[in-house]
């Protein structure tokens, strides 16, 4: 799960669901893919035919829209527009609005599963096997932790303990609701 901020001289993101749900040009409502075919309750029960060309037009459209346009608006998740709201404005005071000292209180030695990373120091080429100019993009990434009597209990890189603000660089109810609101809604998308 990554909190992603772009740098100024990219294209700004609407900053709540709603906005982004309401443009409604030419240009940009190819962006916006209903993964319902996916996410809702049925869909999970559900192996007809005519759900699985649903699956898979969403697939292709979803695929076919990152490759051309780098981004996607996503809804039919299942998750309230409530909390992706509250996530966006958690996204935005920590990506945004906080000093760097707040962000940079969540580096962490693996930030490519954990933390902060600012802009400019990773590139998403280097993933694919490819080169490229390190990405102009803010990343926060938050994951499954270790619980008591876990199987893997800290011995796989994918769980591991999230990196959270230090409460002597942020105010304690702002740190508070990113966290409680950020694990809220990591909670959400894995069940989505």
């Amino acid at each position: 799960f990554y909190l992603l901020h772009s740098a100024p001289r990219l294209p700004r993101v609407p900053t709540t669901v709603s906005m982004s749900l309401q443009l409604r040009n030419d240009q940009t409502r190819h962006n916006v893919i209903d993964m319902s075919p996916y996410c809702n309750s049925s869909a999970y029960h559900n192996s007809s035919p005519h759900q699985a060309v649903m699956k898979r037009e969403c697939f292709t459209k979803l695929n076919h829209t990152l490759q051309t346009d780098d981004f996607a608006f996503v809804h039919g998740l299942g998750i309230q527009g409530s909390l992706c709201n509250d996530a966006l404005k958690a996204a935005k005071s920590f990506l945004h609005d906080a000093d760097e000292s707040v962000r940079r209180s969540c580096l962490t030695k693996d930030r490519a599963r954990r933390g902060y990373s600012p802009a400019s120091t990773e590139n998403f080429a280097s993933l694919i096997g490819e080169e490229g100019p390190n990405d102009v993009v803010k990343k926060y990434r938050v994951g499954p932790e270790s619980r008591g009597g876990d199987p893997t209990n800290g011995t796989s890189t994918l769980h591991q303990a999230n990196a959270w603000p230090a409460k002597e660089v942020w105010s304690n109810e702002i740190a508070s609701f990113f966290r409680s609101t950020t694990e809220e809604y990591f909670e959400k998308i894995c069940i989505a």
